[in-house]
Order: C-alpha cells, then structure tokens, then sequence
C-alpha cells in the first residue's frame, strides 16, 4: 500500500479535478436554462441567479461556482442594461443572503 499510495493519490486528485470540472460546466448549462426560460419573469430569473450564488459553499469547489455564476451575470446580464440587477434588488438580496460574502456581479 505504501509503494502506490503516491499514485493512488494522483489518481484521486486528478479523478476529483475531472468531476469539478463536470459540475462547472452543468452549472453553466444550468445558468443558460434559467436564464432562457421565458415564461418566467426577469425578477425571477435574477432571483434565481441570486438564489444559485447564495447556496454555494465556502469550498474551493463552491467558490468557483459563485465566480462562473457572477461572471455569467456579467455577461448575460450586463451593468447598466435592462435586465442588469438594479441597485436596489441587489440591496434587498444582500439582505436576505444566507452567505457571509456580499452579492456585488457588478
């Protein structure tokens, strides 16, 4: 055990590496569908967002995901643009945020 507990460990590290991956990519698959369903509407779509960020975890793993999910707001959902988040909806969210981090995508 002693002799391939080196690879073994490799091994483990990359395997875990592929899965996190995987998840990130669902996650932003997932960002795409909620965004796209239009029969809901902007405010809840962001809300949603929101609600996705909110949920991460303190891991490495969950950090990355709240950075895929600011960087999708970003990008779908830009400052200053009508369906960006309003001063005073990401005001009301930070106040309901069960995170210790802020919500700010801008």
């Amino acid at each position: 055990m002693e002799e391939t507990a080196r690879v073994r460990a490799a091994l483990r590290r990359e395997h875990t590496a592929e899965v996190e991956a995987v998840a990130i990519a669902q996650l932003r698959s997932h960002l795409c569908e909620v965004w796209a369903d239009q029969e809901r509407a902007p405010e809840l779509r962001r809300r949603t967002l929101f609600e996705l960020w909110d949920e991460c975890d303190d891991t490495p793993l969950g950090e990355e995901a709240r950075v895929t999910i600011v960087e999708f707001v970003r990008e779908q959902l830009p400052r200053g643009s009508l369906l960006a988040f309003s001063v005073d909806e990401l005001q009301l969210l930070n106040r309901v945020r069960q995170s210790v981090a802020r919500f700010e995508p801008y």
